[in-house]
C-alpha cells in the first residue's frame, strides 16, 4: 500500500484569502459608507431645495446607490 506524504497546493494561500477578504470588507465598508452620506446629505434637504435640482424624494434611494456604486447599466 502506498502514502502519499508530500502535497502541493497551488492556489491562494489561506493568507492570501485572508487578505482578499479583508480587502473585500474595506471596499465594502466604503461603498456603505459612501451610500449612507449621499442618502442622509439629500434627505436633509428640504423638499424645496430637492425640487431645484430636480430630484424628488422617491428618487433619493436611487441616487444614493448610483452615487455608491456607480451608474446602473
Amino acid at each position: 500500500m502506498t502514502a502519499v506524504t508530500h502535497f502541493f497546493f497551488s492556489g491562494p494561500t489561506l493568507k492570501d484569502r485572508f487578505v482578499a477578504k479583508r480587502d473585500e470588507m474595506r471596499e465594502n465598508r466604503r461603498i456603505r459608507a459612501k451610500y449612507i452620506r449621499t442618502f442622509s446629505e439629500l434627505d436633509h434637504m428640504s423638499d424645496r431645495d430637492l425640487a431645484d435640482i430636480g430630484i424628488s424624494r422617491g428618487d433619493i434611494p436611487q441616487i444614493s446607490h448610483e452615487a455608491a456604486h456607480g451608474p446602473c447599466t
